[in-house]
């Protein structure tokens, strides 16, 4: 997983553009992030609008990246809706491009 770097403010850019939010600076690199972090926040969306419609229920949260911004993604898997504040999840490989902001999460093995 890479996001954009801003070296002037030594940051990342999320959500991924090619201007900095915070300097206006033109964002020419990328750093690669390790695709583990914490589960910061979430939701399990119920009803959700009509294109995810059959994949209600499914889980939205934030998950703060280890070396990285905190992202919004899903939690995917068999234990999704176990999903509790403070789980550790990984980037599931074959996630969209961040371009596109579809990323996948899972909760890492040993989570109860």
């Amino acid at each position: 997983m890479t996001l954009p770097w801003c070296a002037v403010c030594d940051r990342h850019v999320w959500f991924p553009k090619p201007i900095c939010p915070a300097c206006l600076t033109t964002v020419e690199a990328e750093r690669t992030l390790s695709g583990s972090g914490d589960v910061y926040s979430f939701s399990i969306v119920h009803r959700g609008v009509p294109a995810f419609a059959d994949a209600s229920p499914y889980v939205l949260a934030y998950v703060s990246l280890d070396d990285g911004p905190t992202v919004l993604a899903n939690i995917v898997g068999d234990d999704a809706l176990d999903v509790a504040i403070g789980d550790r999840v990984a980037l599931v490989a074959g996630s969209a491009p961040l371009a596109m902001g579809a990323l996948r999460f899972a909760r890492s093995e040993g989570q109860q």
